[in-house]
């Protein structure tokens, strides 16, 4: 996997947390999480698309969705 450049991993940092805490447009916490990591990564100059077919991560329409 580390040798796919489609795919990175991001550490669940203070940064993540933060902003996860905000985002109360997503009630699962973890899905907070998810979008939280995007949007960090993406504010980093990244592309980001997340790969969800999630309900409320879609409806949120805060990262672009891949499905």
């Amino acid at each position: 996997m580390k040798q796919d450049k489609r795919l990175s991993i991001y550490p669940l940092d203070s940064d993540v947390i933060e902003k996860s805490v905000n985002l109360t447009s997503i009630n699962e916490m973890h899905d907070r999480q998810i979008v939280s990591t995007a949007l960090v990564v993406e504010e980093q100059g990244n592309q980001v698309a997340l790969l969800s077919c999630d309900l409320s991560i879609c409806a949120a329409n805060l990262v672009r969705i891949v499905w």
